[in-house]
């Protein structure tokens, strides 16, 4: 026989003493519910389970439970050379026993983790359908009161109950039957009117918790699958996990929907592990890390433009070699408005584009802005715009500093740190997509005339390249389009409405010129310089045969700026129109007053150059005296040497008239 103390410390599964009692394990688990039992929780194979102090279930099953304890001890001491233990499974219990001793005993059942040891957690959906059984209950005995039949009273209760009498109790427990209303009557009165006996006897944990049938070597294949660059699905983990336990003699593994329902939780409660393992660190930092909120509306129009470069998505033609390529778009957008302040389009990003679409955004915006939030690329971090390593040493702060605009730089490869990231999807989605040279961004995002064997696509498919030109007049035809729409900082405004109501007042444009035009060096010839297939001429350029600075902007190519080799400006040139070669006989009169016009020009010209050349060549006499020319010269040669007879006796001749130079001064400069 066991002694009080060990006694004390025994417990016993509930599925033990439901066999031995002869009553279902969900009673007993009712009762464990509602404290009527000592228990403990531990963790076992599904999760966490009760177990119950011995030496408080009731006498009777206290003393079968106690008979197959001996039973077995006596077996155990039969055996020769054994200790006297208490077996972790006896002969004659076909269940697991699962004694749990505190001390010196072996257990089947490893002790529960202290997360664990917490009271159960219970949805509140159950306590709500509890406390609607409980209502239900109380409306039943209402009901048959005073009821002479109290079987015909219950079948009335429960025709009015299932025709929805109670609507919101319908709505929780649905339809149910006379058992029902016996079984929750019976559970609630032995719980001392607990409502918590009514709750439904679910293996209840929490949602962190991971409850599975999976076995830990199972779970920990499944992980090493899972948790893996090469991003295995479930069905192909399950299907090798299978093959590698058959290979080992194990063959029977948890099912299908088991590896799902485990892997479903593991996602949604490890879903920063799951990420990092199979994406990467920076999918971690794009989607799990929580982001800075950050509040727009403590800035102004202008306070803060940012910055960034993206390629286009479609093909235009190069001003310079007339061949499709891909250009590169920079933008500035206003960080409060979300419009897009000024942008320039360039065959590569470079500082002198970034510098162009900064120089077109402070036109715009009327004013300079605090601060230029830039990306991280190599064009943005050019010295061009930070100046040198040490400003204290270099004397400048470079183009920002010269402005008074402080410049920030993005982390790199965080994407999400700067909001004109949603304006190129706008822009991709809604202009360039529609554009008839769109190429895509991707393999995936190819049109269907770019792929394999797509010939009805490539017959409807129009080969035209737009010109730079033609983008920049639809691009600002979509902008009505794009300011137009709901501001998403401002709320009740569109996103022109807000970027109009905070420009400034102007800013002096020659001065953004010298700083932020894009230049080349050029030859001037006799109808100025050649750029992007055009001429550009103006009448200060006629007799110039040099190199010059042409700065230009490609989204006005027909007007451009000369300066000299030195920095001085010389003039604004046009581009030149080409008049029809037979503009008297074959023209309108456009083309014939074009014509005119070039002549007169050129008379002009001519003029001016015959004019200057009077200035320069003096007038020679149309009779020449050649008799009286050397005389002339006779005579101008007899007043030379007069001049330096002169000059010699002054010199010479007269010495004693020179001043004396005093010894006493000559010693003290001495």
């Amino acid at each position: 026989m066991l002694s009080n103390q060990e006694l004390s410390n025994i417990y016993v599964s509930v599925e033990e003493i439901a066999k031995v009692a002869n009553i279902s394990t969900r009673y007993i688990r009712k009762k464990c519910q509602v404290n009527k039992y000592i228990t403990r929780l531990v963790n076992g194979n599904g999760g966490a389970h009760y177990e119950i102090l011995l030496s408080s279930v009731e006498p009777e099953i206290q003393e079968k439970i106690l008979k197959n304890l001996n039973a077995a001890n006596k077996v155990a001491d039969s055996s020769p050379g054994s200790m006297k233990t208490y077996p972790q499974e006896p002969p004659c219990a076909p269940v697991s026993f699962l004694c749990s001793m505190t001390t010196n005993q072996t257990t089947g059942a490893e002790p529960c983790p202290p997360f664990l040891l917490e009271e159960k957690v219970i949805p509140e959906r159950a306590k709500k359908l509890a406390l609607a059984k409980v209502d239900l209950i109380r409306h039943w005995q209402n009901y048959r009161q005073g009821q002479k039949n109290k079987a015909q009273a219950d079948k009335e209760f429960i025709s009015g109950y299932n025709s929805n009498m109670y609507p919101n109790i319908y709505a929780l427990a649905g339809k149910i039957s006379v058992q029902s209303l016996y079984r929750w009557n019976k559970e609630l009165k032995d719980a001392n009117n607990d409502y918590r006996a009514l709750i439904s006897n679910y293996n209840y944990c929490c949602e962190s918790h991971i409850r599975t049938s999976l076995s830990e070597k199972e779970i920990k294949l499944l992980n090493d699958l899972l948790l893996h660059p090469a991003k295995l699905s479930v069905g192909n983990a399950y299907r090798l996990i299978k093959f590698c336990l058959e290979q080992t003699g194990i063959a029977q593994i948890a099912s299908y929907p088991a590896y799902k329902r485990y892997v479903n939780k593991l996602k949604r409660n490890k879903n920063d592990v799951w990420v990092l393992m199979r994406e990467g660190q920076k999918k971690l930092l794009d989607s799990v890390v929580p982001y800075i909120q950050r509040d727009i509306s403590r800035l102004e129009v202008g306070d803060v433009l940012i910055a960034d470069g993206h390629t286009l998505d479609f093909m235009i033609r190069n001003p310079l070699t007339g061949r499709p390529c891909r250009a590169t778009i920079v933008v500035y957008q206003d960080w409060k408005s979300a419009d897009i302040a000024g942008y320039e389009i360039m065959l590569t990003e470079n500082t002198q584009c970034i510098a162009s679409a900064l120089r077109n955004a402070i036109i715009r915006l009327g004013k300079i802005p605090k601060i230029a939030y830039q990306d991280n690329g190599r064009a943005f971090r050019a010295k061009f715009f930070r100046g040198c390593e040490s400003l204290e040493q270099s004397g400048f702060y470079g183009l920002f500093g010269s402005l008074g605009v402080i410049p920030v730089f993005a982390t790199p490869y965080n994407s999400k740190a700067k909001s004109v990231e949603r304006f190129f999807r706008e822009f991709t989605q809604t202009y360039s997509s529609l554009l008839v040279s769109y190429v895509g961004n991707c393999i995936e995002n190819r049109p269907a005339y770019l792929k394999r064997n797509e010939k009805f696509h490539k017959s409807i498919h129009s080969e035209y390249i737009p010109t730079i030109d033609e983008i920049t007049k639809s691009l600002e035809q979509w902008f009505i389009f794009y300011r137009s729409q709901p501001c998403p900082n401002v709320e009740g405004k569109t996103i022109g409405e807000v970027f109009d109501e905070g420009k400034g007042s102007g800013i002096d444009i020659n001065t953004l010129d010298e700083l932020m035009m894009a230049q080349e060096i050029r030859q001037v010839g006799r109808n100025g310089v050649r750029m992007f297939g055009n001429m550009y001429y103006s009448d200060e350029l006629y007799g110039i045969k040099d190199k010059v600075v042409v700065k230009y902007s490609l989204l006005d190519i027909f007007n451009v700026k000369i300066y000299g080799k030195s920095g001085e400006f010389i003039c604004d040139a046009h581009a030149l129109k080409e008049i029809h070669p037979m503009a008297e006989l074959m023209g309108d009169s456009n083309d014939k007053y074009a014509y005119k016009e070039a002549l007169k020009a050129q008379k002009r010209k001519v003029k001016k150059t015959m004019d200057e050349a009077r200035k320069l060549v003096p007038r020679l006499e149309k009779a020449l005296d050649w008799q009286k020319i050397e005389k002339i010269k006779a005579i101008q040669t007899m007043k030379d040497k007069e001049e330096e007879n002169k000059y010699k006796i002054t010199c010479y001749d007269n010495v004693e008239s020179l001043p004396l130079i005093d010894n006493t001064q000559y010693r003290l400069y001495q």
